[in-house]
């Protein structure tokens, strides 16, 4: 049996192009670059959002994706990759990953960064916004 994997230090970092966001994440000494597809936060908008409002509604969902990430982690479905010299895993979260975070009960994702007329408020320490 597995130990579960846990994902720290997750954060967003500049992706190369507008085809994702990128976020990167340590489990124990090893880095886990995630990419989260833009095609699957478009189908989250339900529409075409701006590269901006991708990276704010990662960054107003980080929890979710990170437990996204980690379950993936968790599943094997990481691959192995290099990152500036480092070994790294690789994640790619799409719209198949979001609706199963979905049905397993995740809970639910913040959709303010897709509105530019709704505010954000900041509910706690841990990160976690309300629309």
């Amino acid at each position: 049996m597995r130990e579960p994997v846990t994902l720290n230090d997750f954060q967003i970092f500049p992706a190369q192009n507008d085809g994702y966001v990128a976020l990167q994440g340590r489990v124990g000494r090893e880095t886990v670059n995630v990419r989260v597809l833009s095609t699957a936060i478009d189908d989250e908008a339900e529409a075409t959002p701006s590269q901006e409002q991708r990276v704010r509604f990662v960054r107003h969902n980080l929890s979710a994706f990170g437990a996204i990430a980690q379950a993936k982690t968790e599943r094997g479905e990481a691959t192995a990759g290099e990152w500036y010299g480092r070994l790294v895993l690789n994640v790619r979260i799409g719209s198949e990953d979001i609706d199963r975070y979905k049905r397993d009960g995740g809970e639910r994702l913040s959709r303010v960064a897709f509105d530019p007329g709704r505010q954000t408020v900041w509910v706690s320490s841990d990160g976690k916004f309300a629309d």
